[in-house]
């Protein structure tokens, strides 16, 4: 090497830097269907339509419809709870 070649710094130091988030999802829209919560008590002995539809996911997601509410609970809840939810008792 000749005197006049410089050496490359092997020297570090700490830069604070702004990490920012991913863009998230779409949210100007009201999810399909109405609310649980906006649905009238029913009597739980009448027979009720249910759709089941799996959405997967590591907890296997599933959606039900009924009554004009959609409910996407995880594969953990109890059917009993969530026709709870459906009947609003």
């Amino acid at each position: 090497m000749s005197d006049k070649e410089e050496i490359p710094s092997t020297t570090w130091a700490w830069r604070r830097v702004k990490i920012t988030r991913a863009p998230g999802g779409h949210t100007g829209s009201a999810a399909a269907g109405r609310s649980i919560y906006a649905l009238p008590k029913r009597n739980p002995r009448e027979p009720l339509t249910v759709s089941v539809v799996y959405r997967g996911g590591q907890e296997a997601w599933y959606e039900f419809r009924a009554r004009g509410a959609v409910v996407r609970v995880p594969g953990t809840t109890c059917v009993h709870d969530l026709m709870n939810k459906i009947n609003r008792l």
